[in-house]
């Protein structure tokens, strides 16, 4: 017995075609520069001081928790 065909009109449907290639159909998508391409000469002050003051705060905690270990450790 030979194997059901299927019905007539029924067929495999396209790969869907993502927005944005249908969008930009043609035309190359626009290139955006990434924030680390920024000139290396621009220097937030503001950032640059939050950023000091973290560093400075985790070395402080570093050297605190280092004592207290060093203590923990000779007792």
């Amino acid at each position: 017995m030979p194997a059901p065909s299927p019905p007539q009109g029924t067929h495999a449907l396209p790969p869907p075609v993502p927005i944005a290639s249908a969008a930009n159909a043609g035309t190359l998508p626009a290139q955006l520069p990434f924030p680390a391409q920024a000139p290396s000469n621009v220097i937030d002050p503001v950032r640059f001081t939050a950023l000091e003051g973290m560093v400075n705060q985790l070395a402080a905690n570093m050297n605190t928790n280092m004592a207290e270990l060093m203590s923990m450790l000779r007792d």
